[in-house]
C-alpha cells in the first residue's frame, strides 16, 4: 500500500517539475502575421503557430526544458529515497524500487510536459506579452534572472 502511495506521489511530482525555469540563450521572437488569430483565441483550442513558436523560443531562452528534466531527475531520486523507506531492506525491496523509478523515468515524456507548458503560457499570456518576455529574457538582466532563479529555488527548497 505504501508503494502505491509513493507511486501516486511520483506522478503528482511531474506536475511540480513544470513550474521551474532557468538558463539563458539569445532567441528572437518569430514574425507574426496579421490575422484575427493574434488575439490568442483560435477555434478548437489550437494555438497560433507564430505564437507557439514564440512560446517555444521563450521556454528555450529561460531553459525550461532543461529545468523540467533536472527537476524530474531530482524528484525521481527523492521518491527513490521515500520508496526505499517503505519496502523491506533487502535485495528484493531495492530491486522493486529500482524498477519503479526506472519505469517512471522511461515513461516521463519531456515533450508532453513542454507541450503542456506551451498550452499554459498560451492561456495566460497574449502575443505581445510573450514578445515582451522574449525581449526581457534576451536582455542582460533577464539572462541573470533566468540563470539565478533555479539557484534561488534550490536554496529555498533547502
Amino acid at each position: 500500500m505504501k508503494a502505491v502511495l509513493a507511486l501516486i506521489l511520483i506522478y503528482i511530482g511531474t506536475f511540480l517539475v513544470a513550474i521551474q525555469g532557468g538558463s539563458f540563450a539569445e532567441v528572437q521572437a518569430a514574425p507574426q502575421a496579421s490575422s484575427p488569430a493574434q488575439s490568442g483565441e483560435l477555434a478548437a483550442g489550437a494555438i497560433d503557430p507564430a505564437k507557439e513558436a514564440d512560446i517555444r523560443a521563450l521556454l528555450e531562452l529561460v531553459g525550461a526544458r532543461d529545468q523540467v528534466q533536472d527537476s524530474m531527475t531530482r524528484a525521481a531520486e527523492q521518491y527513490r529515497e521515500k520508496l526505499l523507506e517503505t519496502v523491506p531492506n533487502n535485495q528484493q525491496g531495492q530491486a522493486f524500487v529500482n524498477v519503479v523509478i526506472s519505469d517512471y523515468e522511461k515513461k516521463f515524456d519531456l515533450n508532453a510536459v513542454t507541450d503542456e507548458l506551451i498550452s499554459v503560457y498560451d492561456k495566460h499570456y497574449t502575443d505581445d506579452e510573450i514578445k515582451g518576455l522574449l525581449q526581457f529574457y534576451g536582455s542582460p538582466l533577464g539572462q541573470k534572472v533566468a540563470a539565478e532563479s533555479p539557484k534561488i529555488g534550490r536554496e529555498i527548497q533547502e
